[in-house]
């Protein structure tokens, strides 16, 4: 039977990561952050198992985190684009709990990067949702709390290559990333480039025959 985090596991979690956005977004510099990392989960996982409801690893607990956050980034980018298509309209995705607003703060606009639309404002998908969804995976429960209230939802369907994904992505080297994201920017400038390259030879193109019109009009009298 499936672990179900209940509000009171989320409230926990996702306050605890805002005092440490680091564990959220895996960023931690020096020498020391791969053992940092590790005790700080180790001190929620204790906090999260303290409340008497199920008890579970670090290693389980920072999974349904990576899991909540694959979810909330193909959630949110779906909401940006339907709004975008509607022109500022409501989206007809399921709208963002309270802990879903709360992580994207956390995690930041570049957390959108690669969801189907450019440049993602946070603060226009947060403004907009402020209702309690139901729960993909490991998502907030909405069965039981005060500000829990039903509504309908749609499942989000999961592509077959995530099936196997390695959870313990938080401590990428900081290199490894920065090397990702040269080698989109320069990909990114080399499409552009092409554009324009193909843009001027058809600007050069139509000047080419308008100059030998010309020619054949000023030529053709002395003909």
């Amino acid at each position: 039977m499936a672990f179900k985090l209940k509000d009171a596991h989320w409230e926990i979690l996702i306050s605890f990561l805002e005092e440490h956005s680091n564990m959220a977004t895996g960023r931690f510099s020096g020498p020391n952050g791969r053992e940092m990392n590790k005790k700080l989960w180790l001190r929620l996982s204790q906090e999260l198992n303290s409340l008497g409801l199920g008890e579970r690893t670090p290693e389980k607990w920072q999974k349904s985190w990576t899991d909540f956050k694959y979810l909330l980034k193909k959630k949110a980018g779906t909401i940006q684009v339907d709004i975008f298509k509607t022109g500022g309209g409501p989206s007809d995705t399921s709208p963002l709990s309270n802990f879903e607003q709360r992580a994207l703060k956390i995690l930041g606009e570049s957390f959108y990067k690669g969801t189907g639309c450019s440049e993602v404002a946070v603060s226009n998908i947060v403004q907009r949702e402020k209702s309690i969804v139901g729960e993909p995976l490991d998502q907030p429960s909405t069965s039981a709390g005060p500000q829990a209230r039903p509504i309908k939802t749609h499942p989000l369907k999961i592509p077959h290559e995530y099936v196997g994904v390695d959870h313990d992505y938080s401590v990428q080297p900081a290199n490894k990333k920065r090397k990702t994201l040269q080698d989109e920017a320069y990909a990114e400038t080399i499409s552009v480039l092409k554009d324009i390259k193909n843009v001027v030879n058809q600007g050069l193109g139509k000047i080419s025959a308008s100059i030998d019109r010309l020619t054949e009009a000023v030529l053709k009298p002395n003909k």
